[in-house]
């Protein structure tokens, strides 16, 4: 025989008899709404103070959009673009950061004006475009080609460093996505043995990328030591 439990709806208060004792309230109806008051909670307006009942996952700070739209206004900042002189608003913490320019082409023409020649924090000695040309038309010739070719048969389409073979693209007339010929000596500094074969070594993208990062590295670390040692004979 069933045993029958007796028990009160913690919604509307009658008292019931349900299939299962841990049943808590007397019908669907019933736990829907004691589950969607559960739901909404009390909250303080950000702007007004006055108390307003939202849900758990809403991000609502605001009682209205009358107050919203307030409090945004006192925390926007009225700055002036010093490139084209417009007026122009923005956050208190975009303000903050330094924000100049109203707009991304007024950034781009400043960029243009104070980070060009010798205010670039890259300049070195205003021949590099000529170099990158030049470095560029040279890479272009059968005898550059020749010395790629020859290096790659050489070193067998494995990288030398960490073994890597030869990947194929699809429909790339057999060119290899993952490999390169670095130089041993470099191309700017020692331009007799740019065509020279025991001067190419077979490398992987991350490989190549590596040497260059240490060598980068420790130009900066022997650059430090040397003004370090200027410095104590001073």
């Amino acid at each position: 025989m069933r045993r029958l439990y007796k028990k009160k709806c913690l919604e509307c208060g009658v008292t019931f008899y349900p299939f299962h004792r841990l049943s808590k309230f007397c019908s669907n109806k019933c736990s829907a709404v004691y589950k969607s008051k559960k739901s909404w909670y009390k909250r303080k307006c950000k702007k007004c103070g006055k108390l307003f009942f939202t849900r758990k996952k809403r991000n609502q700070f605001y009682c209205s959009r009358k107050c919203y739209i307030e409090q945004k206004q006192l925390t926007n900042v009225l700055l002036t673009c010093l490139i084209c002189g417009k007026k122009f608003t923005v956050k208190y913490s975009v303000a903050k950061n330094g924000r100049k320019y109203c707009s991304r082409k007024c950034l781009g023409v400043a960029h243009s004006i104070f980070r060009t020649g010798k205010n670039n924090h890259r300049f070195i000695d205003g021949k590099s475009k000529e170099r990158n040309i030049k470095r560029d038309q040279c890479r272009n010739t059968i005898q550059y080609k020749n010395f790629i070719r020859q290096v790659f048969i050489r070193d067998t389409n494995i990288c030398q460093i960490c073994g890597v073979k030869r990947k194929r693209i699809k429909n790339g007339k057999g060119k290899n996505n993952n490999l390169t010929v670095h130089h041993i000596k470099s191309w700017l500094n020692y331009p007799k043995l740019r065509y020279n074969i025991k001067n190419g070594i077979v490398l992987c993208a991350e490989c190549h990328r590596n040497i260059h990062r240490k060598s980068i590295l420790k130009n900066i670390i022997d650059l430090k030591k040397s003004l370090h040692l200027k410095e104590c004979v001073l």
